[in-house]
């Protein structure tokens, strides 16, 4: 017999981190940051609804400035892959 019922929910977070990560959101939210407005409702056909996209050098540039040092030293020592771990997506 299939389970129908809901996924549980994961397991609470830790109080102090989820008091990092809220400051880290709320900084984040506070901050300078370009935000750019995105019309979901608009034609997906129409490409300005998407705004301006930045270039690959600028993304990548973002990518860099959102890196985790630290992390990437760990994603780096488990992949043992040979290459550029930014370690920024996943915190």
């Amino acid at each position: 017999m299939n389970d129908t019922s809901p996924p549980k929910a994961p397991p609470p977070l830790p109080p102090e981190e989820e008091a990092r990560l809220t400051a880290e959101a709320e900084a984040f939210a506070a901050s300078a940051a370009d935000y750019e407005f995105y019309d979901a409702d608009a034609d997906a056909t129409d490409p300005s609804a998407l705004g301006s996209l930045p270039t690959v050098a600028e993304a990548i540039e973002m990518l860099e400035a959102s890196a985790d040092p630290e992390k990437a030293d760990e994603a780096a020592a488990y992949h043992k892959a040979e290459r550029r771990y930014l370690a920024c997506l996943s915190r």
